[in-house]
């Protein structure tokens, strides 16, 4: 518990120091009272929710501070890459709407390698965050999501939106690579 504390406190106490860029103030010394409240509050409320979700043994357990950093550091990368991906999307759908073309919705069942339930929480957001797809139901036997596209003609746009699903579930398991 002790190990996690500190894990939690280094992290917060680095973004505190990122985002006011002095090393050396009294700024810092308010961050580390900060970062000791947040690394506390969020190590309680999580494991105060954890236990009353039924998950009496379960407890976040960061395997270092480096993969807390590296997650984190994958967060800031994938904002961007996520942001163009709406952006296409969206161009796709408004191209949809505007011209006169024979739009044929779908259901993609697509079979994902992830187990933690909050990295299949967070690819199905992801996912119906996306313009034109929308997560409608998960198969917890086959490990199965089902997605509804707006516009699915041919062989090819199905390809397309199973690669970009991949793509979205490559980036979870980076990104949720602590949990």
């Amino acid at each position: 518990m002790k190990s996690i504390f500190l894990s939690y406190f280094a992290f917060v106490l680095l973004i505190w120091t990122f985002l006011t860029t002095e090393i050396i103030s009294v700024s810092t010394a308010i961050g580390l009272v900060l970062a000791a409240l947040a690394g506390t509050v969020v190590i309680k409320a999580l494991t105060y929710y954890l236990k009353a979700s039924g998950f009496d043994n379960v407890l976040v357990k960061p395997q270092s501070i480096l993969s807390v950093i590296k997650s984190f550091l994958s967060v800031i990368v994938f904002i961007p890459h996520f942001f163009i991906l709406i952006l296409m999307s969206a161009y796709t759908v408004i191209t949809l709407v505007f011209t006169p073309h024979d739009v044929k919705p779908g259901i993609i069942e697509y079979h994902t390698e992830l187990n933690d339930p909050y990295s299949i929480t967070l690819l199905a957001s992801l996912i119906t965050l996306t313009p034109g797809t929308m997560t409608i139901d998960y198969d917890t036997n086959k490990h199965n999501l089902f997605v509804h596209a707006l516009c699915i003609r041919d062989r090819q746009e199905r390809v397309s939106i199973e690669s970009d699903i991949k793509e979205l579930e490559k980036w979870v398991r980076r990104i949720l690579t602590w949990l």
